[in-house]
């Protein structure tokens, strides 16, 4: 099983602990071929190694300046490594374009608010195997423990190099009306009431996992045979379910509980991506994000009627990778991908897309579009799409000539304009606060890598409300109060 300490660990196909590897060996004759070349190459590369030598110097400088981020590319078309045949001689880079929109900095240290109505953020971090929510006054940088919980840990295996057992976490959600946390433990799903500080269990580990032939764990729901690890739960909007990811040897499960009734049922569809509740009902959307090692893609909505039922609503060969509701529930935004897998070349290539869509999937609008995607660059190459308060428009994020910029979809008119330019970050998670404002957590550097940082933003007035430093890492965005 991989050592991943982070909210995407259920994105991962499956509880496998053999790594498997593709090993490409060269031909004899190619290489015969290229040592007989070589001499006849030694003459030129003598005569131009100084001529080479400057112009490397020289594009270092200027890439000193630029910035770096994790793919390179233009609005539509994203490059990929030269091959052998291409020429690898090394250009100075050009100066990025004059942007208008807002560039935001973000400094080093924590940059404490100066509004009157700053924002309280809650985000969870994890120590050892201790996962704490935490409130954050980003007026006075003063925080305090909502709440703390020791995280669901396993033994790595005797097969595994590393030694320290595999924390799993934060894996913790708020209810919307801010009196209870879900979350999961080494016992099982419970819910810890804030108001009268305590827990209950909702689903228990009857049995624990055999540490000899890691046999999945027993538990009290018989349904989830074969499960190991519970992660994600996701509070309904009215507080009467919980939606959580069954992590299984191979791919997951989605299951969902009636908090009242004590009603367990497994989610049926399937899909191998993130949970995402509506805003206004009972209605539960998840990602199938497309070439998944064990379960289908897809964008899977539940029915008003039953949660626990889901349609997927979009064409057969796709999927998606993120998904919000509008603010009514009426519609959806959603990446959408479709990909074709090549067996010779062990390579995917295809399109992405960011589509606006009824719940039904009716009605698909296509706001904007990546046509050639292929392996090296398919971890959401756009920023995960959301809606405006009102409804009225989608925020999104895209690289464009090494700038990340946030744009702004007007749904009614169909304009789309650039909001913001941002320093080298990758988004994680994004959510409006209760005033207005816009909380960001992103992952400066590669996915999954480097330091998280928060940040609010007043995009109206083209100012960094707060920001936390790189020294702090939160895991996860939680609230905003």
């Amino acid at each position: 099983m991989e050592d991943k300490l982070k909210r995407e660990e259920h994105k991962k196909g499956g509880l496998q602990s053999d790594e498997l590897s593709v090993s490409n060996s060269a031909d004899g004759s190619a290489v015969q071929s290229a040592q007989t070349n070589t001499d006849e190459r030694k003459k030129t590369i003598r005569s131009i190694l100084i001529i080479v030598v400057a112009v490397v110097g020289l594009g270092v400088l200027f890439w000193i300046g630029g910035g770096s981020g994790e793919r390179e590319g233009d609005s539509s078309v994203y490059q990929t490594e030269p091959t052998q045949s291409e020429s690898t001689e090394v250009a100075t880079p050009s100066p990025l374009p004059p942007f208008d929109g807002w560039n935001v900095e973000l400094p080093d240290t924590e940059l404490l608010s100066s509004v009157a109505d700053a924002p309280n953020i809650i985000y969870s971090t994890v120590e050892g195997s201790t996962v704490s929510l935490l409130r954050k006054n980003t007026q006075t940088g003063q925080k305090n423990v909502v709440f703390s919980y020791r995280a669901y840990t396993r033994d790595p295996g005797a097969s595994s190099s590393r030694t320290e057992p595999i924390v799993y976490g934060p894996a913790a959600d708020i209810s919307s009306d801010g009196s209870k946390v879900a979350y999961v433990d080494s016992e099982g799903l419970k819910v810890y009431d804030l108001g009268q500080k305590i827990s209950k269990s909702l689903i228990t580990i009857t049995q624990p996992e055999n540490q000899e032939d890691h046999s999945p764990p027993t538990w009290s729901e018989p349904e989830m045979t074969g499960t190991y690890i519970l992660l994600s739960p996701r509070w309904s909007v009215d507080g009467r379910y919980i939606s959580f990811i069954q992590q299984n040897f191979e791919g997951v499960t989605n299951g969902v509980i009636d908090v009242v009734m004590g009603k367990y049922s497994t989610i049926t569809g399937g899909a191998d991506g993130e949970h995402v509740w509506s805003p206004s009902e009972n209605r539960l959307a998840i990602t199938g994000p497309p070439l998944a090692a064990y379960n289908p893609a897809g964008l899977f909505v539940s029915q008003k009627q039953n949660v626990a039922e889901t349609v997927n609503v979009l064409s057969e060969n796709a999927g998606s990778a993120t998904v919000n509701f509008s603010p009514d529930g009426r519609k959806l935004v959603a990446v959408v991908g479709e990909y074709a897998y090549d067996d010779e070349t062990y390579r995917a290539s295809g399109k992405e897309e960011i589509v606006v869509m009824s719940i039904d999937g009716s009605s698909p609008i296509t706001i904007t579009s990546r046509q050639e995607v292929d392996d090296s660059n398919l971890d959401e190459p756009f920023m995960s799409p959301f809606f405006s308060q009102d409804g009225q428009a989608v925020y999104f994020g895209d690289e464009v000539e090494g700038r990340k910029i946030l744009f702004r979809h007007d749904l009614a008119g169909g304009q789309t304009m650039e909001v913001a330019a941002f320093p080298n970050f990758y988004q994680v998670q994004s959510q409006w606060t209760p005033q207005g404002y816009l909380a960001l957590l992103g992952n400066r550097g590669t996915p999954g890598e480097g330091k998280y940082r928060l940040f609010v933003l007043d995009l109206e007035n083209e100012a960094v409300v707060y920001s936390s430093g790189l020294d702090q890492e939160p895991l996860e965005l939680v609230s905003s109060e």
